[in-house]
């Protein structure tokens, strides 16, 4: 009984450390990354929007330029550099999303290389998913190290000529994300 005890115990341990690791190394679980996907995107049965993942890494200057040392702790800050210097492999896990109208980033780009224009693009993509759709790529979201924040960055375009994104600080309350404070928004 005592080796049992002292078993589970030492595997107990063992356990937190690995967890601690991957928090120490920026490494986020794809639970805690879907819930916020999950929580943060509109996708209505009727809806026109459409994501995929956005491959453009975040600027080296981000954390300056937002001033998030002023918001955040330093340790939250250089938990978000180790994650940001992850965000360019995000793939997004279309079985993990509860929106089923994702075009993937390999079918946007086959569609982008097939059409000779940005318009030629657009009607593709109207003609396949509806005139009034617009095209939503989100980035990795960021954590803070106690996952009660996170940076959600995502840009929106309906058409050749059409622009929008934001990047917006969420905040968990009663498990619920809430938008906390907004870092930037843009329409074109």
């Amino acid at each position: 009984m005592r080796k049992f005890l002292f078993i589970l115990a030492l595997s107990s341990l063992s356990c937190k450390e690995v967890k601690n690791t991957e928090s120490e190394n920026g490494v986020i679980s794809e639970n805690d990354l879907y819930s916020v996907i999950n929580s943060l995107q509109n996708c209505a049965p009727k809806g026109t929007i459409y994501y995929s993942e956005n491959d453009t890494p975040y600027d080296k200057n981000f954390i300056e330029t937002y001033k998030l040392d002023s918001i955040f702790s330093t340790e939250d800050v250089d938990f978000f550099r180790k994650q940001m210097k992850k965000a360019t492999d995000f793939k997004l896990n279309i079985q993990k999303t509860k929106c089923d109208r994702i075009i993937t980033k390999h079918n946007i780009n086959k569609m982008r290389l097939e059409s000779k224009t940005d318009e030629i693009f657009w009607e593709k993509i109207r003609m396949k998913y509806g005139p009034l759709t617009c095209l939503a790529y989100i980035k990795l979201p960021i954590f803070s190290k106690d996952k009660n924040y996170v940076i959600f960055s995502s840009n929106y375009s309906t058409g050749p000529h059409s622009l929008g994104g934001s990047i917006e600080i969420y905040k968990k309350i009663n498990n619920k994300w809430k938008r906390f404070h907004s870092l930037s928004g843009l329409m074109n």
